[in-house]
């Protein structure tokens, strides 16, 4: 078993993770869980079958539209829904994102000056 394959199974950890909690806090239907389970081993599958342009697709819609989608998810079930507090909530969560971004790119300047 190949370490790309390690990111396959991430995801399916990931998709399940999603789909059981939205079903158990009665956000989504039982059907549109067991249709996610279902299918995201099947598209990863048949991306890794096909390769080449299908592959590279799947590929970028499952590390960016999968985090992506989480995150609206998140923001809408903690705003209940309403439209000014998914503003507020997606500007916190920006704010989150530049803070780690920069603690990131901090560290990472600082650890890779010691590998030269």
């Amino acid at each position: 078993m190949e370490l790309r394959f390690l990111w396959d199974f991430i995801v399916i950890l990931t998709v399940i993770t999603w789909a059981v909690a939205l079903f158990v806090q009665g956000h989504i239907p039982s059907s549109l869980a067991v249709l996610a389970l279902f299918l995201t081993p099947v598209i990863l599958a048949l991306g890794r079958g096909f390769g080449g342009s299908v592959g590279r697709t799947v590929r970028f819609l499952f590390r960016i539209g999968l985090p992506i989608a989480s995150l609206a998810t998140l923001v809408v079930i903690l705003s209940g829904g309403s439209f000014k507090e998914i503003g507020i909530l997606m500007g916190n969560v920006l704010a989150l994102f530049l803070v780690l971004v920069g603690f990131y790119v901090m560290f990472y300047g600082v650890l890779s000056r010691h590998r030269h």
